[in-house]
């Protein structure tokens, strides 16, 4: 349950695009359960936020890395493209770009009203200007951290096949490159960030990225 717009569930959609799984589950929005904040939609996932998956057997999951995490096992045997890093060193550092861009860019880690996640800073229209200045501070610090968290040369993430990391950034990184210059004045988003700039041209160049990509523009 999700819409081409949210940059967190687009994460879920790349995978299924990589490995050819799109028809493996069925698509629906939250306007199919009355909204994001009505009772049908609530029983599904108590958040009011997208994305929710359920299950075969009627579970409900929600959060995006939770979603992303089942879903790749429950197709393991199917899938080509296990977005898994080969390394425990190489996984370990995939899951700490992950963690960074979820808890310092993507989350607000609230449900409540007047809660804005670092992003939110390119569309929130009610966040205080003195909040937007310390979130814009705040995004050129995480998009530092994450230019030192890329490997050299990658050319995805953490080298040479997609993981999920890549899946969790790319679709902000869309967010970002499209909004940033008109909302923040940012001429050059990867302005000294030379690993994200290649990192971020890659997987625009693999169409499984680029379709998902293009329903978040």
């Amino acid at each position: 349950i999700n819409m081409p717009v949210s940059n967190n569930g687009a994460r879920v959609d790349i995978f299924l695009r990589l490995n050819g799984l799109e028809e493996a589950v069925k698509r629906q929005t939250p306007g199919d359960f009355g909204g994001m904040k009505s009772e049908g939609y609530l029983q599904v996932n108590p958040m009011g936020k997208m994305p929710a998956l359920i299950t075969e057997t009627g579970e409900t999951i929600y959060e995006s890395a939770v979603i992303l995490e089942y879903v790749a096992d429950k197709f393991a045997e199917k899938a080509t493209v296990s977005c898994r890093a080969p390394t425990p060193e190489l996984r370990a550092r995939a899951r700490l770009l992950n963690q960074v861009h979820d808890l310092y860019i993507a989350s607000a880690n609230a449900t409540q009203p007047q809660f804005f996640g670092t992003q939110g800073l390119l569309y929130k229209a009610d966040m205080s200007l003195q909040e937007r200045a310390a979130r814009s501070h705040e995004l050129r610090k995480q998009m530092d951290v994450i230019e030192g968290l890329l490997v050299e040369g990658g050319p995805f993430a953490v080298g040479a096949e997609p993981t999920f990391a890549d899946l969790a950034i790319y679709p902000t990184y869309v967010f970002i490159t499209t909004m940033a210059p008109q909302i923040l004045a940012w001429e050059d988003v990867f302005v000294n960030r030379p690993k994200s700039r290649a990192w971020y041209a890659h997987c625009e160049s693999v169409p499984a990225f680029r379709a998902s990509g293009d329903g978040i523009r």
